[in-house]
């Protein structure tokens, strides 16, 4: 007898989850607004207009499932869902990106010194500096400091000469460049001693000749230097650029740029006169003094000399009654001057008269008795001429050029002609000399009646 078949166990199906009902007193749900909007066609205009949201009034099929039946339906290995996170906040803008730079700032400028009588300063002896006037640069002060006879003996024994740049500001340490250069006098070019250098002049030392004030070429060949080239008429000019370094921070502003201006040339209107005179070019009158001629201009004479201004009125005068003409004046004109002048000072007063420049030719070696006594006749004939400008500069160098030599004959002179300045340097140089070294025989200071009058006031 066959065993009764054994009963299929069936795993228990889960009955339908009644629909949730809501409670006798909850209020309704709010009715939800479907976001998304229809857009429909008008059949009559056939224009696309956007129809009012829907609204659906929340069922019972269509209300939320509970969490129970939400697990219930999510796979056992389905990824979670991540949340949605809420709307971010505006990012915030970029930040500020600023900008500086450092530069070196560069006020530039220059000066032109003229160096006249060249030849005499360079008695004044070694270390015995002439000054230029002071310019500003960069906010500071500054000027040429040139040494006719050199700043310093030289080793060699030979001639030189020393040209430096200076600074005046006191308590300042400046680094700058500079340039020191010579005029070229027949091209008017300059030419540079030792090119553009670099240094840094501090004044803060209490020295006065403490080397960082100064900067330069101590020692430039005076063969060199003492050519046509250079020196005409006794004159050089000296020119030195300088750039004065300045560090700056320059920030987020407009910068305005810097225009610098070239120097205005060196006058040339003395040069041109001078160079007039010499070729001799044009000339419409004769000066004859002691036989010889000096062929010059009338214009240029009678605008300076008084006496010449006279002469020239008197000689048109008498040749034009002589050729009994009043509409054309006389090609030429001769007038001549008193014996007393020579022709060599009045060669010198002439080229003064063109050029505002001081000319004495160069004399022996006597301890300055030649060149004082070219002076004192330069000074007679100016005085006769009438240039009032000769006069000064005579009796400047005759100032400058005091000797123990030329002492006795300058005071005569100076009291005889009524020079004051020269009169009041004589009575200091003689209160010098009385208080130095004693006197040899052969000076001839106490054998003048001049100087026993000033021993004596």
């Amino acid at each position: 007898m066959a065993p009764p078949p054994r009963p299929r166990l069936t795993p228990p199906t889960a009955a339908p989850a009644p629909p949730s009902q809501a409670p006798p007193n909850a209020a309704p749900a709010a009715p939800r607004i479907d976001p998304r909007a229809h857009a429909e066609l008008d059949r009559s205009t056939g224009a696309r207009t956007t129809a009012p949201p829907r609204l659906t009034l929340p069922t019972a099929a269509s209300s939320p499932p509970s969490a129970a039946a939400a697990t219930a339906q999510t796979p056992p290995n389905a990824t979670p869902e991540t949340p949605r996170a809420s709307p971010p906040f505006p990012a915030p803008g970029r930040p500020t990106l600023t900008t500086s730079s450092c530069t070196a700032e560069v006020a530039e400028g220059g000066h032109v010194f003229h160096v006249h009588q060249y030849s005499l300063l360079k008695f004044r002896g070694v270390g015995m500096p002439v000054r230029s006037g002071a310019f500003d640069v960069g906010g500071h002060s500054w000027a040429i400091l040139f040494y006719p006879a050199g700043s310093h003996d030289s080793a060699d024994g030979q001639h030189h000469v020393s040209v430096y740049l200076e600074l005046l500001t006191p308590d300042a340490v400046v680094p700058a460049w500079f340039d020191l250069r010579l005029m070229d006098q027949s091209s008017g070019q300059w030419h540079s001693l030792l090119g553009r250098l670099h240094a840094v002049f501090d004044t803060t030392f209490p020295t006065l000749h403490h080397e960082p004030r100064c900067w330069g070429e101590p020692s430039c060949s005076g063969s060199n230097l003492e050519t046509p080239e250079y020196v005409r008429n006794g004159s050089l000019a000296i020119r030195c650029d300088v750039g004065v370094v300045t560090p700056r921070l320059w920030e987020a502003q407009p910068v305005t740029p810097m225009i610098t201006q070239a120097p205005p040339p060196p006058p040339g209107l003395p040069q041109d006169l001078g160079r007039l005179l010499d070729e001799k070019g044009g000339c419409d009158v004769t000066v004859r003094v002691r036989g010889e001629a000096f062929p010059a201009h009338r214009a240029i004479l009678a605008a300076r000399s008084p006496l010449l201004r006279k002469k020239l009125l008197d000689a048109a005068a008498t040749d034009k009654a002589k050729t009994k003409t009043k509409t054309r004046p006389p090609p030429s004109v001769e007038i001549t001057l008193d014996n007393d002048m020579e022709p060599a000072v009045f060669k010198a007063v002439l080229h003064f008269i063109y050029t505002d420049e001081l000319e004495v030719p160069p004399v022996a070696d006597d301890g300055g008795e030649g060149t004082a006594e070219f002076l004192r006749r330069m000074f007679l004939a100016a005085d006769g001429c009438g240039v009032e400008a000769l006069k000064w500069h005579c009796e400047s160098l005759l100032c400058g050029i005091l000797s123990k030599r030329t002492l006795s004959a300058t005071m005569a002179f100076a009291e005889r002609h009524r020079c004051d300045r020269l009169r009041a340097a004589c009575a200091a140089a003689v209160g010098n000399f009385s208080a130095g070294p004693k006197r040899g025989r052969d000076d001839g200071m106490g054998d003048s009646e001049a100087y026993k009058r000033l021993r004596k006031n």
